[in-house]
């Protein structure tokens, strides 16, 4: 049977069972009577009649809520009932954001709770300082939010499809481009370099090679970094709003968050983002479905794909597994560099 007796079953997984060796001589009209119930005794009256050529039964459930299930083979009179088995509907994982605009070159897709309430269930919730929500739009894909009647992108509802970019990507190449006449200081990925802004007050550095960072720019600093290669998060990244400060980070490779990593600020722009999941108890490809919330402050953009991969299994109902905020203080303090013209 599947799903395994006391484990875990995703909303979109069905109910498999295996068809006895023997029906009985001369016997016809071959069914199946699958109870399923979240509150013992079954009842009487089974959940649905399915003829003998069916084994498997699409049965959603409530997220968080356990279940118990049999089956009864009839043959015109009933056969005896299998073993009682269980298991509890696994809220699905799902990100959200606050304020800012999301893009998806295909689809966007975040299945949100709908435990939650009502006017939380947003794929952009609304910003308490600017009062609104931005805009999601795809090129050619479509907006899935899953099944819950109160789910909606927005407050607004402003959404937008068909809707692509086809000019030059605002990718590392991009920006090495935009910033070839500006002076940038050669690094050697190995640490946190030291700060030297200058009379403009901003520094770009810059390194060919994988990189792991987990420092965060001092109050005042305006740093970017350009990386040809991969970059590994491995830690905590804040930018202070205390005083004008800015982080940039773009790679011409990919950019994986720690499972770890609970905070990042800036502005992170690769070919690839990564939000790997916990993978340890066993090592087996699978989420361990222990993992902590990401929030991310800032502008995240994968110009080739995003991989949201973390579950933090019952805590999926009440918050995403990935939550972004708007910073807009980020697009006030953005030196020099980041907006001349190319």
């Amino acid at each position: 049977t599947s799903p395994l007796d006391g484990g875990q079953k995703d909303p979109n997984e069905a109910l498999y069972w295996q068809a006895p060796s023997n029906w009985g001589a001369n016997c016809k009209l071959f069914k199946y009577k699958l109870y399923i119930t979240d509150t013992l005794p079954f009842s009487a009256t089974p959940t649905v009649t399915l003829d003998d050529a069916i084994t498997s039964y699409y049965f959603a459930g409530t997220p968080g809520q356990t279940y118990y299930w049999k089956v009864r083979a009839n043959n015109y009179s009933d056969g005896p009932d299998s073993s009682v088995w269980s298991f509890v509907v696994h809220p699905r994982s799902w990100f959200q954001s606050t304020g800012g605009s999301m893009y998806g070159r295909t689809d966007i897709s975040s299945i949100i709770s709908s435990s939650l309430a009502a006017a939380d269930q947003r794929l952009i919730k609304d910003d308490a300082v600017v009062g609104d929500a931005g805009l999601a739009f795809t090129d050619t894909g479509s907006i899935g939010l899953g099944t819950s009647t109160d789910a909606k992108v927005s407050t607004s509802q402003q959404n937008a499809t068909g809707t692509g970019y086809d000019g030059n990507p605002a990718d590392y190449g991009y920006f090495k481009v935009k910033m070839a006449t500006f002076d940038k200081t050669p690094w050697d990925g190995a640490s946190q370099p030291l700060y030297d802004g200058g009379t403009n007050n901003y520094q770009i550095y810059t390194h060919t090679g994988d990189v792991t960072m987990n420092w965060s720019p001092a109050a005042g600093e305006r740093v970017i970094y350009l990386i040809d290669g991969n970059v590994t998060v491995s830690g905590n990244i804040t930018v202070p709003t205390s005083s004008p400060s800015f982080l940039m980070v773009a790679a011409n490779g990919s950019i994986t968050f720690n499972t770890d990593v609970t905070r990042i600020d800036g502005w992170w722009v690769g070919k690839t983002l990564s939000f790997p999941c916990v993978d340890t108890s066993p090592l087996d490809g699978s989420c361990d479905n222990t993992d902590v919330q990401f929030v991310g402050q800032g502008s995240f953009i994968g110009y080739d794909s995003i991989s949201f991969k973390r579950d933090q299994d019952l805590v999926n109902m009440t918050q995403p597994s990935e939550k972004f905020i708007y910073r807009p203080d980020l697009m006030i303090n953005a030196p020099e560099p980041l907006y001349v013209s190319k």
